[in-house]
């Protein structure tokens, strides 16, 4: 597959623009929605249990990249699901002045929350091939990504029919002694900190034997779910109090893990104001002037129909600039989609996929809303100030 375009859906083509590849064989792209402008992954799979992917897409579990798409297509599974702005953990390497135990210690209880959440569905999914190439660290959160080998957990297999799995990171029943279930992924999650510990030299007896037990040969022998291991790594730092009381508290600084550039040499500034988040010269010629203009509104903006002297006039002639910055402001905001604002507003409402023509007409009837309730709360502000005789000349 050279392009996106090649993909044989004509939806596809039409609600997708491709920015990268993430991999060597074309089948994973970072691609941008022609509809809401967000940008997403898009995989084509070869191997996959489409029933995974659905439960994964009707029942989200934190820390699972949310999926919107699943088409069955004569190239593969065509996946939509979030993209993770972040640093795969096999990519992160020992961070100065920071304590690297601690670290681990909350990157595992992170990890046991998704699983947590995984294992818990109804029937449990395992994922069978937790490593830290399919882990993302962002945002101060943890992401465990590719389900290509998941499976669900019957209880009624006395093994598992397909060796599938990574070397170093897959339990013994991977290989064909018994069937997969929870304890699996505790395995795997064992070897995961495995690997941190050896890469991060660190030395500790007792989250050493942390790592033999979820690693042990005999699942009996290991933590009988996410949340066991979870208690007995916090129970074994200084983390614990704070940390037990809540799944969603174990956070990884954010500061910690740089991240790279979402558009690889386009460089993406979420939260610089529309006109430069894409660093375009083009774009910035166009917007300089606007918000320079709205500047000066705030400072020597004249009411035309201003009836007073002195401080009153000042005061009346911000309040009209003021309220005018406002709806230009907003109108830019919301139109060019900041922070995805109009991306979820339309999602929430279920308008996201219809015509681009009812989606303008949305985006310019919620622009007027606005206009009008800064212009109501103008009216009332200036009526309790100044009074209303006094607004009209009168």
């Amino acid at each position: 597959m050279s392009d996106i375009r090649d993909l044989p859906t004509e939806y596809f083509k039409n609600a997708y623009t491709l920015v990268r590849y993430l991999d060597k064989n074309e089948r994973v792209s970072l691609v941008r929605s022609n509809i809401d402008d967000s940008l997403y992954v898009l995989k084509v799979l070869e191997h996959y249990d489409l029933d995974i992917y659905s439960r994964i897409k009707k029942s989200p579990v934190d820390g699972v990249p949310k999926v919107y798409e699943l088409v069955p297509t004569d190239a593969g599974l065509v996946v939509v699901e979030d993209y993770i702005d972040g640093v795969r953990l096999d990519q992160i390497d020992k961070l100065p002045g920071v304590n690297m135990e601690d670290w681990m210690i909350t990157f595992g209880a992170n990890m046991c929350d998704i699983l947590s959440g995984l294992h818990k569905l109804t029937p449990p999914i395992i994922h069978r091939d937790i490593k830290p190439q399919n882990i993302i660290v962002a945002e101060g959160d943890v992401y465990l990504i590719d389900f290509n080998i998941s499976r669900e957990y019957t209880g009624t297999q006395g093994k598992d029919t397909l060796i599938m799995g990574t070397r170093e990171y897959a339990a013994p029943e991977q290989y064909g002694f018994l069937e997969s279930d929870v304890r699996t992924d505790i395995y795997g999650l064992g070897a995961t900190l495995r690997y941190l510990y050896e890469k991060f030299d660190i030395s500790s007896d007792r989250l050493n034997s942390v790592i033999e037990r979820a690693m042990a040969f005999d699942p009996e022998k290991r933590y009988k779910d996410a949340y066991e291991l979870k208690k007995t790594l916090l129970s074994k730092s200084l983390l614990q109090k704070s940390m037990l009381q809540s799944k969603n508290n174990t956070r990884i600084n954010k500061d910690s893990v740089s991240k790279t550039s979402i558009d690889g040499e386009k460089k993406y500034y979420k939260y610089a104001p529309p006109g430069f988040r894409h660093v375009n010269i083009l774009h910035m010629l166009i917007a300089s002037p606007v918000y320079i203009f709205l500047v000066y509104i705030l400072y020597d903006f004249k009411m035309g129909d201003n009836h007073f002297d002195g401080f009153e006039a000042r005061l009346y002639d911000f309040m009209g600039g003021l309220s005018l910055f406002l709806i230009i402001i907003f109108i830019i905001l919301f139109t060019a989609d900041y922070l995805g604002v109009r991306s979820s507003l339309f999602k929430r409402i279920r308008l996201a996929d219809k015509p681009l023509v009812l989606r303008i007409l949305c985006t310019l009837i919620v622009d007027a809303l606005l206009v009008a309730f800064i212009l109501v709360v103008f009216v009332i502000v200036a009526i309790m100030i100044f009074g209303a005789e006094n607004l009209t000349g009168h």
